[in-house]
């Protein structure tokens, strides 16, 4: 599925699975980097990529199966990104 260069909280759990209020701490502590539209937060798709990319999401324990997916997803690249010759 394709989402726009713009996220917003809905768009993110759906993507991961992760509850919204969750996504709301998450947010509010600024793990996940975003630009705030009152009252709504605005995640540009880049931020979004970058948390992913970081220890805490992958700390974050869940039975959700699309942020399982999205969690094997990145460490098969992150294992084909260690293996390719620079």
């Amino acid at each position: 599925m394709e989402y726009d260069d713009i996220l917003s909280v809905f768009d993110i759990a759906k993507i991961t699975g992760i509850h919204k209020n969750s996504l709301q701490k998450l947010l509010n502590a600024g793990h996940i980097k975003s630009l705030r539209n009152s009252p709504r937060y605005i995640i540009p798709k880049q931020y979004f990529l970058e948390f992913v990319g970081t220890a805490r999401f992958r700390e974050i324990r869940t039975s959700s199966e699309p942020f399982i997916k999205l969690l094997e997803g990145f460490e098969v690249w992150m294992r084909q990104l260690l293996d390719e010759p620079l």
